[in-house]
């Protein structure tokens, strides 16, 4: 059995001129509903409960914040490390495995930001 990807079953598109602002709404009411544009527009449109949620669902300022927050750090580690290979002083493997882990824990920040199981 094909999936919808595979095989589309939506086969008619409905155009909608709107304003910069008017987008921006759209836009914004979308990722708070948790669904693409054309998802909120399709369930608003049918006044029907939409069928799934988008595969993208929207990152909190808290999962954001700690995002940043991290890839800070890991752009710090990964300078000094640069700048101790340059200097030809040996870097410990300790400083790597640390630079490494805080690599992992980005990932798994940005796995949950997205809704998926680090």
């Amino acid at each position: 059995m094909s999936s919808g990807s595979d095989k589309r079953q939506r086969q008619m598109a409905l155009r909608v001129r709107l304003t910069e602002a008017e987008h921006v709404a759209v836009s914004q009411a979308a990722d708070r509903a948790g669904l693409s544009v054309a998802g909120y527009a399709r369930a608003l449109l049918l006044a029907a409960e939409p069928l799934r949620q988008s595969r993208r669902p929207p990152a909190t300022k808290a999962e954001l914040a700690a995002i940043l927050g991290q890839l800070g750090k890991v752009g710090s580690n990964i300078n000094q490390l640069a700048h101790a290979s340059n200097s030809e002083t040996v870097i410990a493997a300790s400083e790597l495995a640390a630079a490494s882990a805080a690599v992992l824990a980005m990932r798994d920040t940005i796995m949950t930001a997205l809704g998926r199981q680090p």
